[in-house]
């Protein structure tokens, strides 16, 4: 009896979410009825055929890693689900939202985001303000089913999506079906969405490629393994996941783990499928006879997959006026906050001084023309600008201020003025790093002092001969900030070999007016930092270990002195460092007894091979031994960040596209806008 009750309570259940699904909301039916096929043909001014670009992007990341793929299909799906179809899976955290959806456990292991970084980037260049993330990552997700099942699911994506404006981790929590869910969880979340019991079978049908790590199913295979799955499966996977390790990651198909087809439902009947979820399809009878029938026939499987595809695509989308266009060809995470950083603006200058990054690409190219250590120099500069966060101390404001109440005569709290008082301000690429000390000051009071930036840092007098020359066309308009991340985008242009186009830089910023030696150490990660201190040191500034990992690609190009890596050289060769590139590097950097009284402090070359030239070859010379920083060989000591040195090292043109995005990210960090700081007119000392 107890049985038979379970079972009509989970049925009237599922009626009655059912039944709450067919009765959507006048506005979401509106909505989905206003997306149209070809809608960027028929309603926009798009000089370049939108999902053809996508497409494109697309197919050069799936062709390297097939598994990005994998990502994109669920990236689609965890933004669906959670909010609708709005592109919230998106944001990152900001400090008026600091835990969006992506920091949900539910949202783990998210892949594809570069994808859709940079065919914002492209379309923003064609287009601007025109495409939203949400039609990008719809597209993209229908491209990735094209190439991964050799074309049997590709279809028509109606579009006219807009971005959504909030993101929030406890909704993907509550909204994304967990890989424990039993089979009446997964028809409560599905039918909750408008989907039958066969559409959530035939979703389900994803699983036939991408990855997953081995913590999500730990329980299905140890202590022992499942009655529920294949035991000889189960043993596999014993031996493909260490027990202490549960970040590895292991094919959800292991006979077909490329290929997006019907195996996956071959896999559910023979017990040999990684989740709860997935077994469960096999646990009612109704929901068994659907897996058997889409295992039995691959071309109905696709075309059920389809449609399947294109109603989840049509999930509570916002249209018309709603939401907005992410304007930036950066990720929608940097242009929905609500702070300074939304005001940077691709061609910001076009109006105040229209040829200001012509002027400053031919100073640039001029300058790297004459010595090209100037290159590598201006990235570094942008980056050492971009990544020390300085603290600006706000003054008190007045009593009034505080306490405006004129009929009310009690002062505030005396823990109310301290809080105002200390109230701190950061700030990032604001050009802090081009200040000189101040006469008379103590001369070790900038960050230009500081014993990162000197006296290895170079580029001050490009800048300040850029700025001579915008200063006669254009008094007063263009900051020092936006010189130099100008002069580093055409730094990076010039010094790529062709592969690094010269891509759209946001402007706007404004300049500080505080630059202190003691913040450089505290945010500049050192060269002997572990993958650890990496990765926290980035995800301070917002970047993720992707973004770390493809920025670290600019050692490939400049030089540094002997007294940076000696440590690695003596008394002994560290371990992860190749022998004979060892021997080299003490020929050219001798032991610290063998120079006693000597001043000089040697430079040699970061990249050994193509040591002028911004390019892949870097992530090669990790991948030998042949790099000089732990900071460099530390690259490997992780699975997800060796998987990308592999990655970008087999892929050049990859890593170009990903690095000019990251530079475009790293630009945004704590940048002033408005009537924030100002427009110096020397570069070196502030008004």
């Amino acid at each position: 009896m107890a049985r038979w009750n379970a079972g009509m309570s989970l049925l009237l259940v599922a009626v009655v979410v059912a039944l709450h699904a067919l009765l959507p909301t006048a506005t979401a039916a509106a909505a989905a009825a206003a997306l149209q096929e070809g809608f960027y043909k028929s309603n926009t001014n798009c000089t370049v055929d939108v999902e053809a670009t996508v497409a494109s992007v697309v197919q050069q990341y799936v062709s390297a890693d097939r598994g990005v793929g994998a990502g994109l299909i669920r990236l689609h799906f965890h933004d669906c689900f959670v909010k609708g179809c709005d592109g919230s899976v998106l944001l990152d955290a900001s400090p008026g939202n600091p835990d969006p959806e992506k920091a949900s456990p539910s949202n783990g292991g998210l892949r594809g985001l570069d994808v859709i970084q940079d065919a914002k980037r492209r379309l923003e260049s064609a287009c601007p303000g025109t495409v939203s993330c949400a039609d990008i990552l719809a597209f993209a997700a229908r491209d990735a089913c094209n190439i991964l099942s050799a074309g049997a699911v590709n279809y028509g994506v109606p579009s006219g999506r807009r971005d959504g404006l909030a993101s929030a981790a406890s909704d993907a929590s509550q909204g994304l079906p967990p890989p424990t869910a039993q089979l009446d969880r997964l028809t409560e979340l599905f039918t909750g969405k408008g989907f039958t019991a066969d559409e959530l079978v035939t979703l389900s049908g994803a699983h036939s490629v991408g990855r997953a790590h081995c913590a999500s199913f730990a329980r299905r295979i140890r202590p022992n393994v499942s009655a529920t799955m294949d035991a000889e499966f189960g043993a596999r996977l014993q031996r493909q996941c260490p027990a202490d390790d549960g970040a590895v990651a292991v094919d959800q198909d292991q006979a077909t783990p490329a290929d997006l087809d019907n195996r996956y439902y071959e896999n559910v009947l023979a017990g040999k499928v990684l989740f709860d979820s997935d077994w469960a399809l096999v646990s009612d009878n109704s929901t068994r006879q659907m897996v058997a029938d889409n295992a039995a026939d691959q071309a109905r499987w696709a075309a059920k997959f389809i449609d399947a595809m294109r109603k989840m695509g049509a999930l509570d989308v916002l249209t018309g006026d709603q939401g907005e266009l992410a304007a930036l060809p950066i990720l929608l995470s940097w242009i929905v906050v609500a702070s300074s950083e939304s005001q940077l603006q691709v061609g910001y200058y076009n109006r105040t001084c229209p040829r200001a990054e012509d002027l400053i690409r031919n100073v640039v190219h001029a300058a790297i023309r004459r010595d090209p250590g100037n290159g590598p120099g201006l990235v570094r500069l942008f980056f050492h600008d971009c990544f020390v966060r300085v603290s600006r101390r706000r003054p008190p404001p007045p009593l009034a201020s505080i306490h405006s109440n004129q009929h009310n005569s009690v002062p505030p709290p005396a823990e109310t003025m301290q809080q105002q008082a200390v109230f701190v301000c950061m700030q990032g690429c604001d050009a802090s790093v081009l200040l000189d000390s101040a006469p008379g000051s103590n001369a070790t009071a900038v960050e230009k002092a500081s014993q990162a930036n000197n006296p290895s840092l170079r580029g001050f007098g490009v800048i300040d001969r850029a700025k001579r020359v915008l200063e006669r066309r254009c008094r007063a308009t263009v900051s020092c900030a936006d010189i130099v991340a100008f002069a580093a985008r055409d730094a990076s242009e010039l010094m790529g070999g062709g592969m690094i186009g010269g891509f759209a830089m946001p402007a706007g910023r404004r300049d500080g007016r505080v630059s202190n030696a003691s913040e450089v150490l505290d945010n500049l990660p050192g060269p002997f930092a572990d993958a650890a201190v990496l990765v926290a040191s980035f995800a301070a500034k917002n970047l993720t270990a992707d973004d770390m990992v493809t920025l670290s690609g600019a050692h490939s190009f400049g030089r540094s002195h002997c007294s940076a890596f000696s440590f690695r050289l003596y008394p002994r060769l560290a371990e992860d460092m190749n022998a004979t590139y060892g021997g080299y590097l003490r020929t050219r950097c001798p032991a610290a007894a063998a120079t006693a009284g000597r001043r000089r402090d040697r430079v040699v070359d970061l990249d050994p091979t193509t040591e002028l030239l911004l390019d892949n070859q870097y992530y090669r010379n990790v991948q030998t031994g042949e790099v000089l920083f732990t900071s460099d060989a530390t690259l490997l000591s992780q699975n997800d960040t060796a998987a990308l040195v592999d990655l970008y090292a087999r892929n050049r043109k990859l890593w170009a596209s990903r690095f000019a995005a990251a530079m475009v990210k790293m630009g945004h960090i704590g940048v002033l806008t408005g009537s924030q700081g100002e427009i110096r007119k020397f570069c070196n000392r502030v008004n």
